[in-house]
C-alpha cells in the first residue's frame, strides 16, 4: 500500500481508492473519459472496497459508452448554466433570473457532473431554496427585516433548473438523466391563485410610499391603473412616449420587438405633468440618489436623479410593507390588483387581456375570473358609498310629511 498526501492529510491508496484521514472507511477515486468521480465505499475492508470501486468504474465507462453511442457528451453543471445563460437566460428581463442561476451553481456545485445529478439532488435543492429568506425592508428601529420566500419563487428556481438540465440536452447533446420534474414542479390550483391589494391595504401604504419615496409612489400610482410588469415600465424612456397619440413603446416579457400601448388620457396627462417637471433627459420613472458611490460599474451621485431600477422599487416597496405589517404583497401584485378591479369595472375579459398583454386569453381567465373575498367586500362597500351620493344628489335628505 502506497502513503501519500492528499489535501494536506495523509491518505493510503489502493487500486481506485483512497483512505482518508477523517475516517475509517475507504473512498473510490478514478477517471473515466478525462472525468474525476469520487464517493465513499462504506466499509472497513480493502478487498471489498477496491471490487466496489471496480464494479463502479466499470458501471460508469458503461454509462459513458451508451450516452457517446447516443451522441451525447459529458457536462458539468456549471458548464450548461453558463451556455444557457448566455444562449438564453440573458435575453429574458425575468427579475432574479440571474439570482436563482447564481443560486442553483451554489447549491448543485459548479463541477457536478449532470449525468450524476440524481433525484435526491433536487429533492435537496428544493429543501434548501424554500429555507432561503429575502429582504423585507426596514423595521422601526432601522433594523433589517426579513421573510421566508414565496413558494412561487421555490417554483421558479425549479423552473429554471429544469430549463438548464433540458436546454444542455436538446442544444449541446449533454448527457442527463430522465426526471419526472412534476415529482418538483406540481400544478395545482394555488398556482393560478393571485394576490389583491385591497383598498385598506392602498391606504396603509400609500402614505407610506409617498413618505419613503414620491418616485416610487407614482410609478406604483401608474402601473395600478395601467397594469404592466414594473420590468415592462421601469426601463421606458422619453423618446419611447407619444403624447399626442396616446400610447407608450414598451418591450414585454420573453419579446424582442416593442410594442405600441395605449394608455388612457388620465395616464396621458399624468405623463405630460411627469415631463413638465424636467426630471431627467431620457428615464421616464427616476429617483433621487441618496448618496454618493460607485455601484455596477456606473456613479452614483448623491442628490442626482437617475433611471429607476427595480432594486430600488423593490426595496421601497418592502420597506413600506414593512412598516404596514403586510409580509405577503410583492411589487407583481400591483399588476394582479390593477387587473382585478379593471375586470370588476368592465366585466369585460377580453378588454383585460389585451391591457395585460397577454398572448392567450385563456390565461387571463385562468387568473382573473375569480374574486378574493376581502377585496369584494372592500369594493361593494365603495359601490355602495357611490350609490348613497348618487341618491342624495337627486333627493333631499329629508321628506316633509304629507
Amino acid at each position: 500500500m502506497a502513503r501519500g498526501r492528499r489535501g494536506g492529510d495523509p491518505a493510503l491508496y489502493g487500486k481506485n481508492i483512497e483512505r482518508r484521514r477523517e475516517g475509517d472507511t475507504w473512498h473510490f477515486k478514478f477517471k473515466v473519459d478525462g472525468v474525476e468521480y469520487r464517493g465513499e465505499c462504506r466499509t472497513r475492508e480493502k478487498r471489498e472496497a477496491e471490487r466496489i470501486a471496480r464494479e463502479t468504474k466499470a458501471a460508469k465507462k458503461g454509462e459513458v459508452h451508451k450516452d457517446r453511442a447516443a451522441g451525447l457528451g459529458p457536462m458539468t453543471f456549471g458548464a450548461a448554466c453558463t451556455a444557457w445563460w448566455d444562449e438564453v437566460g440573458k435575453n429574458n428581463k425575468e427579475t432574479g433570473l440571474e439570482f436563482r442561476i447564481n443560486r442553483l451553481r451554489g447549491l448543485i456545485g459548479e463541477n457536478k457532473q449532470l449525468r450524476d445529478i440524481e433525484p435526491a439532488d433536487i429533492t435537496r435543492v428544493k429543501n434548501e431554496r424554500a429555507r432561503d429568506l429575502r429582504k423585507a425592508g426596514k423595521g422601526p428601529d432601522s433594523e433589517q427585516l426579513y421573510r421566508p420566500i414565496t413558494p412561487a419563487a421555490v417554483k421558479a428556481t425549479m423552473v429554471t433548473l429544469r430549463s438548464v438540465i433540458n436546454y444542455a440536452t436538446k442544444a449541446h447533446g449533454a448527457a442527463v438523466r430522465m426526471f419526472d420534474w412534476t415529482t418538483w414542479i406540481k400544478k395545482d390550483a394555488e398556482e393560478h391563485d393571485v394576490r389583491v391589494m385591497t383598498e385598506s391595504e392602498q391606504d396603509l401604504l400609500w402614505p407610506i410610499l409617498g413618505d419613503l419615496d414620491r418616485d416610487v409612489l407614482e410609478l406604483a400610482d401608474f402601473d395600478l391603473k395601467h397594469p404592466k410588469r414594473i420590468n415592462e415600465l421601469i426601463p421606458l424612456d422619453w423618446s419611447a412616449v407619444d403624447l399626442k397619440g396616446g400610447f407608450i413603446r414598451i418591450k414585454l416579457k420573453g419579446k424582442s420587438k416593442l410594442k405600441d400601448d395605449t394608455i388612457s388620457p388620465e395616464r396621458v396627462e399624468e405623463l405630460r405633468c411627469l415631463k413638465a417637471r424636467q426630471l431627467h433627459p431620457t428615464a421616464v420613472w427616476t429617483y433621487v440618489s441618496r448618496r454618493t458611490r460607485a455601484y455596477n460599474g456606473e456613479s452614483h451621485v448623491r442628490g442626482r436623479r437617475r433611471p429607476m431600477t427595480y432594486q430600488h422599487f423593490y426595496e421601497i416597496w418592502n420597506g413600506a410593507c414593512a412598516r404596514a405589517g403586510i409580509t405577503d404583497l410583492n411589487p407583481h401584485c400591483i399588476r394582479h390588483t390593477g387587473a382585478t378591479r379593471t375586470y370588476w369595472a368592465t366585466k369585460d375579459i377580453y378588454f383585460v387581456s389585451e391591457l395585460l398583454n397577454h398572448s392567450d386569453i385563456t390565461t387571463t381567465r385562468r387568473y382573473y375570473l375569480k374574486t378574493d373575498p376581502e377585496v369584494a367586500r372592500d369594493m361593494m362597500r365603495k359601490v355602495d358609498e357611490r350609490r348613497k351620493e348618487k341618491v342624495s344628489a337627486k333627493f333631499p335628505r329629508s321628506v316633509p310629511s304629507l
